[in-house]
């Protein structure tokens, strides 16, 4: 596909689902870097999680996300290690006249992984892309394997993905650990959205199993009192409710969700995760 065909099919896409072309033409370049890491040698080390899996299982009308998050298995993270590994990738031959370029690699602010920053150049199309990567963060109960399709082309790729029950675990770790000092809005918008649409889908005993690995890898309490007590401090702070005001405004997916229900949504859930069992 040249740029001409894809601005236009970008511009028809973006139409139905009530977004922005850039937008699609984000989500057609991380595809093919996808597609490419599932072709390289690679494709064993690399594990997708964060947003952008979510886009992939959710569609782009319920989640948006602007880089790719992977966690590296059998390997220590180093900086000349995961430019080669980057470079293997981006020079696999997919025969889709995109070509990338590595911009910068550097620590991520929190200190748990690498960031780098690409560019993604088709004819006269440009976009920067952002790939960060973790090592060491625990998965429970495994990795998986995900065959989703393409917005684009409608291709198949295959890739090893994370378990919902380690994204919930990470996602309210994350949470807990930040408290009412976040400004991810987006991931109580995760867990909202896991406990509407995934939460009959969880092992719970997978789930008990993997919220106790992410919590103790990541030095924070998992007892329920705990938890609890962090989602009610962050479901009565005014500074929380107006970051979510300002998410739904910014995010026409979550533009009927009332800060309430959010919270109440994701309490509810823990609490059945915990005593349910």
């Amino acid at each position: 596909m040249n740029s001409q065909a894809l601005s236009d099919k970008a511009k028809h896409l973006a139409k139905e689902y009530n977004v922005t072309s850039n937008l699609i033409i984000n989500h057609y370049f991380f595809d093919s870097f996808l597609k490419r890491l599932s072709k390289s040698e690679y494709c064993d080390r690399l594990v997708l999680k964060g947003g952008y899996l979510l886009s992939i299982d959710l569609g782009i009308i319920a989640r948006t996300t602007n880089d790719l998050d992977f966690l590296l298995q059998k390997e220590n993270l180093s900086e000349r290690f995961i430019l080669d590994l980057i470079n293997n990738i981006i020079k696999t031959n997919i025969d889709d006249l995109i070509e990338y370029s590595v911009e910068t690699i550097e620590p991520i602010k929190d200190g748990s992984g690498l960031r780098i920053k690409l560019i993604a150049k088709l004819e006269r199309i440009r976009q920067p892309i952002s790939i960060d990567i973790a090592v060491n963060d625990p998965v429970t109960p495994n990795v998986i394997q995900n065959n989703y399709t393409t917005m684009i082309n409608s291709e198949k790729v295959n890739i090893n993905v994370y378990p919902y029950e380690t994204i919930l675990a990470e996602k309210l770790q994350t949470v807990i650990s930040l408290g009412i000092t976040s400004s991810r809005s987006k991931d109580l918008y995760d867990l909202f959205i896991i406990s509407k649409i995934f939460f009959d889908k969880l092992n719970i005993e997978d789930t008990i199993k993997a919220i106790q690995n992410t919590f103790n890898y990541r030095n924070t309490s998992h007892e329920y009192n705990y938890v609890s007590k962090g989602l009610n401090d962050i479901k009565n702070n005014k500074i929380q409710i107006q970051l979510w005001d300002r998410y739904v405004n910014s995010h026409y997916f979550a533009k009927d969700i009332f800060f309430a229900d959010l919270m109440n949504s994701i309490t509810v859930m823990i609490e059945r995760i915990y005593y349910d069992k």
